[in-house]
């Protein structure tokens, strides 16, 4: 008997669960939604209206629909508030589907203990005043109590059936929808999308950030073009968002700017407001990737621009003579949280340079170094470095020659090295300091007189006592240099000129002639000393010409930007009495920092270009003044 009672509260329960949720049914359907109902093994609701798609789940259509509208209204009070505005279940219920009848009760036998039975049972009389109980005696006309058999016992299926109103189901209930079989097409082409962008990568590279935001934001809209074809399938959504993340991370490596259609909530609206058209927003992925694509199309033809979107082509010629290489230091030096805005500046300006002149190999790492320089300029709010790296930002002149390495000015630089290693010692005679002189000012600019004067304080004597007809130019602008080189040093008026190891040293790769007697001299100072190589590269071949050339115990230490605490650790352990730098890798920021604290410990801090034999050897010649 407990049994039956449980089951038929149970029932009453789930017959209660079914009509308020066809309370909520109604009333989402009222404000313009759809409502679908899948069942297969669980119950999932869907709750549409244009754009918008709500999925709920439970073990019943109640709690599916239950589960979307938690979904939809996410706080308790916006739930309470629509749920009070709807009409009560039974309205609903009765708007909805008939009510049940009473179970019939079969037809009285002849003796009509049945009829009166009926009569006296209160329950199968009316069931609106169930939870009495059957009367024990029958009462007949004039009130006296009338003797009556035992009663048989109750049939109890047929009481509660006679109690309990019968609901037929408020729908029928769907079998297991069978799988889509476009899935796996569908499926296979999205996985075919996802290879594409990882073979695409290095052109990806070399794009300028709008035209690469526009390449993702198609990618993007043509996976996501898949949930038109398969409105709520969770297997086709789950691998569009596996597109969706391979895009995204690569936004945070290359920084093109905001691709709103990744956000989970995006809509092919979204679209429409990221290129900001007007008139009728897109209603279905598929026509926002021809918007996409369209928009694509203009960016490529855009006046003045490449079809990456760069418009500094003919700016970055002449070529770097070793392309890969600068990129190596560039790319290792990145640090913008401790690197100074010139300094970034200057990687700017080199990274611009490369970008036509690397192998297709290259293209991620300069994609990844110039993208950190770009995140760092929109944070930090960079104006200068923002306007360097702008794609339709064109240079005076040429890339070569902002970054300080332009062709005819290194060949200048050259020269000017080669005149300043070969400086005429004192006591020579005065024609050759006139003939010295006269090339040094055939260089112009590139080696002016304070710079001279901070030079030639040893032969002050000889070049005063020159005339305009010792030298050997015929310029008459060149001839007025000595009048006022003589006036500088007779006056004291000497400039006091930063010592720049590039006035001595222009480490060209094709100028590494050893100077044997020199080499000899350099390794009697320094033989069998410890030394500290800073660089950012592994050279063991380096190490080892080093110690062989002059003696010395090397210890290459790897430093940049980020790792310059290890050298710092290093150079203030006292464990090396000279500290060799390759300057030219290790970048300004870290060079001046190791060198205050080298010099600070009574170290030997010698600045060697990049490290070179050579120009080790010069440099610590010019050191012990060799």
């Amino acid at each position: 008997m407990n049994d039956t009672r449980n089951d038929t509260m149970d029932a009453t329960r789930e017959r209660d669960a079914d009509t308020d949720a066809g309370a909520r049914r109604a009333g989402l359907e009222a404000h313009g939604y759809r409502v679908a109902l899948r069942h297969a093994g669980w119950t999932e609701c869907l709750v549409s209206r244009g754009e918008e798609r709500w999925l709920g789940r439970g073990l019943t259509a109640a709690e599916a629909v239950e589960d979307a509208l938690a979904q939809m209204l996410p706080s308790a009070l916006a739930r309470e508030l629509w749920l009070a505005s709807l009409p009560p279940s039974e309205e609903v219920a009765a708007e909805a589907e008939p009510r049940g009848e009473t179970a019939e009760v079969p037809p009285p036998s002849s003796d009509g203990h049945e009829e009166r039975d009926a009569e006296a049972s209160p329950a199968a009389a009316a069931p609106e005043r169930g939870g009495e109980e059957p009367t024990a005696a029958a009462v007949d006309d004039d009130g006296d109590a009338m003797a009556s058999d035992p009663p048989d016992k109750p049939d109890v299926a047929r009481v509660v059936a006679a109690s309990v109103p019968h609901l037929p189901p408020s729908r029928p209930i769907p079998r297991p929808t069978p799988p889509d079989p476009k899935r796996p097409s569908s499926l296979a082409h999205l996985a075919s999308l996802q290879r594409e962008l990882g073979r695409d990568l290095p052109r990806l590279a070399r794009l300028a950030p709008d035209t690469l935001r526009l390449e993702m934001l198609a990618a993007i809209c043509r996976a996501r073009a898949f949930t038109d074809e398969h409105p709520g399938d969770p297997i086709i959504e789950r691998a569009v968002g596996d597109v969706a993340r391979d895009l995204t991370e690569l936004g945070k490596r290359w920084w093109p700017g905001s691709v709103r259609a990744l956000q989970l909530r995006a809509t092919p609206a979204d679209v429409a407001k990221e290129l900001t058209l007007r008139g009728a927003p897109p209603a279905r992925w598929a026509d926002a990737v021809a918007l996409v694509e369209a928009a694509l199309a203009d960016e490529r033809a855009r006046a003045g621009a490449n079809a990456a979107g760069w418009s500094d082509d003919r700016e970055c010629a002449p070529p770097p003579p070793d392309p890969v290489a600068l990129l190596t230091e560039v790319a290792g030096a990145i640090d913008p949280k401790h690197a100074s805005e010139a300094t970034l500046q200057e990687q700017a300006r080199k990274l611009r340079w490369l970008r036509p002149h690397l192998p297709e190999e290259a293209g991620e790492t300069w994609a990844d170094a110039i993208g950190a320089l770009r995140r760092h300029a929109d944070r930090a709010g960079v104006a200068s470095l923002r306007a360097l790296l702008d794609p339709s930002y064109r240079p005076h002149g040429n890339w070569a020659r902002e970054a300080g390495q332009d062709p005819k000015a290194r060949q200048m630089r050259k020269r000017r090295a080669k005149l300043l290693r070969g400086m005429p010692k004192a006591g020579v005679a005065p024609a050759v300091v006139a003939a010295w002189l006269s090339e040094a000012f055939a260089l112009g600019d590139e080696l002016p007189n304070p710079k001279i004067a901070a030079h030639i304080g040893h032969l002050k004597d000889v070049v005063l006592g020159l005339s305009d007809d010792d030298l050997t130019v015929d310029e008459r602008r060149l001839r007025r240099r000595l009048g006022s080189l003589q006036d500088m040093l007779a006056n004291d008026r000497l400039v006091e000129v930063p010592l720049d190891d590039s006035d001595l040293d222009d480490d060209d790769d094709d100028d590494d002639d050893d100077d044997v007697s020199l080499t000899a001299q350099v390794r009697d100072k320094v033989s069998g000393q410890r030394a500290l190589l800073l660089s950012n590269r592994a050279d063991p071949d380096l190490e080892r010409k080093l110690e062989e050339s002059l003696g010395i115990a090397v210890t290459m230490s790897l430093v940049d930007t980020r790792r310059r605490q290890a050298a710092a650790q290093a150079v203030e352990s006292g464990s090396y009495e000279l500290i060799l730098a390759a300057h030219r890798f290790i970048g300004h920021d870290v060079d001046k920092d190791i060198g205050q604290r080298a010099r600070a410990g009574g170290i030997p801090y010698v600045r060697v270009g990049s490290g070179r034999v050579a120009s080790v050897v010069r440099a610590l010649a010019r050191e012990w003044g060799l």
